[in-house]
């Protein structure tokens, strides 16, 4: 019940136009939304019908970022060292319009994050910079380690 009343909520606000755009994709069994809401990024997460959501550090525009040359499906990388982890990262912050991409039309992210799924947790690392990264063109392994590290 608590599922479907978010669900209803979330579609309501965003037609009154409380939030940004919005990206859905499933990880490992955890539902996931990415939201811009006041300039921020927020990921919120399903899983066995329990929601909860991480606000990140990082600001608007914010993608999911996404397999090299597959636009409809999130790049992952597992780590043993970090319990079986999975490491999604999200790409944001101030933009840079020398570099675009047809999910950051007005300009690639300068910042971004990792999102931490476990079994039974969702944690969120410390925000990175120092390059561009555009969504839709993937990352380098090297990105998501220092990331989630």
């Amino acid at each position: 019940m608590k599922k479907i009343f978010l669900l209803i909520l979330l579609t309501v606000l965003a037609c009154v136009g409380a939030f940004g755009q919005s990206e859905s994709f499933t990880v490992k069994g955890y539902q996931l939304n990415l939201i811009e809401r006041d300039g921020k990024c927020v990921v919120s997460f399903t899983k066995q019908n329990k929601t909860d959501e991480k606000s990140l550090d990082i600001g608007a525009p914010c993608r999911f970022v996404r397999m090299p040359g597959n636009t409809k499906a999130i790049q992952s990388v597992t780590y043993k060292d970090l319990k079986n982890a999975t490491v999604i990262l999200v790409v944001g912050g101030p933009t840079s319009p020398e570099q675009k991409d047809s999910l950051m039309p007005a300009g690639c992210g300068t910042q971004w994050q990792a999102i931490l799924l476990r079994t039974t947790s969702v944690t969120v690392s410390k925000v990175k910079s120092g390059s561009v990264l555009c969504p839709s063109g993937g990352a380098d392994e090297a990105m998501f380690w220092t990331a989630s590290h």
